[in-house]
């Protein structure tokens, strides 16, 4: 998983939010980028992969709605939440927001507690997703490893149960005399202890 910091790309064409919205939310846990339109906006959303954006809504030649877009038709980037910022607040630009695949809205002018707390909150989540990629991978790798050695375990446990399933017809079938059954009954005996080796390892890996 490594002790990266998080990348926050924040998206606004006035110069001072983007200032302001830094002090804020900048730490020892996170790295900023910003962008003062949309399509420097959508170039380093695709170059640098962050972890959250923050997205104006009101800007000139392509607003926070056409970047949402654009960002969510990207498999490489579609998975990127974003946090609209916005001084519009009717409710049908918040829903048309969420309906292009927004997390959440932060209206300006910004509270600073309100600002930290949500900005915090989608990180967490995205730490939370991550984990959880991370240990669907190794539990990937560990059904795969398991998979494997079951087949080999398969294949192994049909040497030991064919010479068992063969000495004793022939201790059935065959008129034997009885240093030979031992003989036989030795051989049954170290065939199930393999067996048994192989069921052993086969309930430590389960």
């Amino acid at each position: 998983m490594g002790n990266d910091k998080f990348l926050v790309l924040i998206v606004d064409d006035n110069p001072l939010n983007i200032q302001v919205l830094a002090e804020h939310i900048k730490g020892n846990d996170v790295d900023i980028a910003i962008a003062v339109n949309g399509k420097k906006a959508v170039s380093i959303a695709k170059g640098k992969i962050p972890d959250l954006i923050l997205l104006d809504i009101m800007m000139p030649e392509m607003d926070g709605f056409e970047v949402c877009k654009e960002l969510k038709k990207d498999e490489l980037t579609k998975e990127i939440p974003i946090v609209f910022l916005t001084a519009k607040v009717s409710t049908d630009d918040i829903v048309h927001g969420f309906e292009l695949g927004a997390v959440d809205y932060i209206t300006k002018p910004f509270n600073p507690s309100e600002l930290k707390s949500r900005v915090q909150t989608q990180l967490q989540i995205q730490k939370y997703k991550k984990q959880i990629l991370h240990d669907k991978k190794v539990l990937e790798k560990l059904n795969k490893e398991k998979n494997e050695f079951l087949g080999i375990a398969a294949h192994d446990l049909k040497n030991p149960i064919y010479s068992i399933q063969m000495l004793a017809k022939v201790i059935r079938d065959e008129d034997i005399d009885k240093f030979e059954i031992r003989e036989f009954t030795n051989d049954i005996i170290t065939s199930t202890d393999r067996m048994l080796e192989i069921i052993t390892n086969l309930l430590d890996i389960n």
